[in-house]
């Protein structure tokens, strides 16, 4: 599992117990990446969790506003619609990606190894 996939699994944790999700995942990847400010601060992971959040994919997290975030909003979208649809495709998330790309070519940014990680560990309501 990704570092950032540990980070959401406990993100969705503390936002269950309260924390407002941006807090929640700020104080998540704090403690998976130490020392690493720019890896803290990475957008997409962050954003794909928020819209998960956002849009009440979360279990136990309500919805509300939490990003503005289109592009990672619209991934995260999509790669529950797959997830539905197909759900052994959770252990292949480039594969996934690429699904949710249709032929563009883009870099991965770890956006779904959140979703993967949030999905086997039951946190994805569908």
């Amino acid at each position: 599992m990704s570092k950032y996939g540990t980070a959401a699994i406990q993100a969705a944790n503390l936002a269950r117990k309260g924390v407002q999700p941006r807090s929640a995942w700020g104080q998540a990847v704090s403690a998976q990446f130490l020392s690493q400010k720019s890896s803290q601060d990475k957008g997409c992971p962050r954003d794909t969790f928020l819209s998960l959040a956002e849009e009440g994919y979360i279990r136990g997290v309500g919805p509300g506003k939490y990003t503005r975030s289109k592009k990672n909003r619209s991934y995260a979208m999509k790669a529950i619609e797959i997830l539905k649809s197909e759900p052994s495709i959770v252990e292949r998330p480039l594969e996934l990606w690429n699904l949710i790309l249709q032929g563009e070519v883009k870099t991965h940014n770890e956006q779904m190894y959140v979703i993967a990680s949030l999905w086997r560990n039951g946190d994805i309501t569908t």
